[in-house]
């Protein structure tokens, strides 16, 4: 099993049946995995270049579209947004959204740059994520209330 593989068991591993969409799907290995486990899967991306990857390459259902500005056929049993966060002018608004095509039991399934972790700290000023001008924001377990 490769490492993807064993994080994606582990961090949604209760998620059995259902529907999974997935935010900012990059070239779709989270749809890739739970795809080959049966189920039905769908994404979007920002970049063209991604979604057509997606598409031609791994047959995969995934859309060109801004996930705030676009509407969202829902509900699904879990919604992924991984390293999408930090790059959205509002958070509040993105989890809002999250939230509304979730069906009542759904599971969020988010990561983001970790503001606390031992490199930034080891890294300083120099750690990759602050040099990305496209994150607008930097969390921490606090900030985010887990």
């Amino acid at each position: 099993m490769k490492k993807v593989e064993i994080f994606y068991a582990y961090s949604i591993n209760k998620f059995k049946k259902g529907k999974i969409f997935d935010v900012g799907c990059g070239l779709g290995y989270f749809l890739i995995y739970f795809k080959s486990k049966g189920l039905d899967c769908s994404g979007i991306d920002f970049f063209p270049e991604a979604v057509k990857c997606c598409k031609d390459e791994m047959d995969l259902n995934v859309k060109c579209w801004d996930f705030m500005a676009e509407p969202i056929a829902g509900p699904f049993g879990c919604v992924s947004a991984q390293h999408v966060l930090e790059h959205s002018n509002n958070p509040v608004e993105f989890f809002k959204k999250i939230r509304s095509i979730l069906v009542p039991d759904g599971i969020p399934f988010f990561a983001v740059p970790n503001y606390d972790s031992l490199l930034r700290i080891l890294s300083g000023s120099n750690w990759l994520c602050l040099s990305e001008k496209t994150h607008l924001f930097h969390f921490t377990s606090e900030s985010l209330n887990l």
